[in-house]
């Protein structure tokens, strides 16, 4: 499998239409990470060539963020761009917090991830929202963000850890959340999943996965994620059986850069997973994997 390139100039005049997205959306994004990252990749884009090794160390740090919370931006972008701004309260409440925070993810600390934290929950709303495939973002959710797909609507609660020992306090607290989210709608077809960000423990934000080809690329980055909801299986179970049958279980994310020697290429990477909870119905798990599809074929 050969991975899809692009170029920084073509990164680059993407971002700059999510910027005047955002602006158009009365978001202020001057002065702030979201400008920054601009500036960072037009750097690159006409310095990488001849920049020495010692000018792109010290620049590491701040293009993994840029290329990777870029694509973050671009894709809200994407998603809903065409959706009317009357119904994008919240999601434009969402950006007006994400724009801000630390330059890059490796000076981010727990009391400056507010920042960070909103936008994984407006990138997860835009990730799943694909009506041409039949799944569509609930703008309004009162969770997080939450979905329609099938006759079942799904709400989210989404969480970023940044150590091993916060997975399941996080984990118990979203579940809890998604509990009392349920218990205030009216019928049957409501269900809850917990979207779990753990980009943060797996790297400090300036290191790059290296492999030596695309398919050993890809597999690493398959037995990263297959390792991760194996290892902790047995947490989210006790979890669960303490939480109601309509809380499905947990999808799992990471993203970081990595690189495919044999091609010298850089790789902004990107996974998603599904760890259901054991004996949930077939409908239910239809409709997670559909919801785990959608989050990570984003087209």
């Amino acid at each position: 499998m050969i991975i899809p390139t692009t170029t920084y100039k073509d990164i680059a005049d993407q971002h700059s239409k999510a910027i005047a997205w955002m602006e158009s959306l009365g978001i202020n994004v001057d002065k702030n990470r979201v400008s920054h990252y601009k500036n960072t990749i037009e750097y690159c884009a006409s310095s990488y060539k001849t920049a020495t090794t010692e000018e792109m160390d010290k620049i590491l740090p701040d293009f993994i963020s840029s290329v990777i919370e870029i694509h973050n931006f671009i894709e809200i972008f994407s998603a809903f761009k065409d959706i009317p701004i009357n119904q994008l309260t919240k999601i434009i409440k969402k950006l007006q917090i994400s724009v801000n925070g630390p330059l890059n993810s490796v000076s981010e600390q727990a009391k400056t991830s507010t920042a960070r934290n909103y936008l994984f929950e407006a990138y997860v709303a835009a990730r799943c929202h694909r009506p041409q495939r039949g799944v569509s973002c609930i703008l309004d959710a009162s969770s997080d963000t939450g979905i329609k797909i099938e006759d079942k609507k799904i709400w989210i609660e989404c969480k970023r850890i940044t150590s091993h020992s916060k997975l399941e306090k996080n984990i118990s607290v979203a579940t809890k959340q998604l509990e009392s989210v349920i218990s205030k709608q009216v019928g049957s077809g409501h269900r809850g999943v917990v979207a779990l960000d753990i980009s943060k423990i797996l790297t400090t934000g300036n290191e790059i996965l290296v492999s030596e080809n695309d398919d050993s690329l890809i597999k690493n980055i398959d037995a990263i994620m297959d390792d991760y909801i194996k290892k902790n299986q047995n947490v989210l179970e006790s979890i669960y059986e303490r939480r109601s049958r309509k809380v499905l279980g947990l999808l799992v994310s990471f993203s970081f850069m990595s690189s495919s020697k044999d091609r010298n290429l850089l790789v902004h990477t990107t996974q998603w997973g599904l760890s259901p909870k054991s004996n949930i119905s077939a409908m239910d798990e239809s409709a997670l994997r559909k919801l785990a599809l959608n989050l990570k074929d984003f087209q």
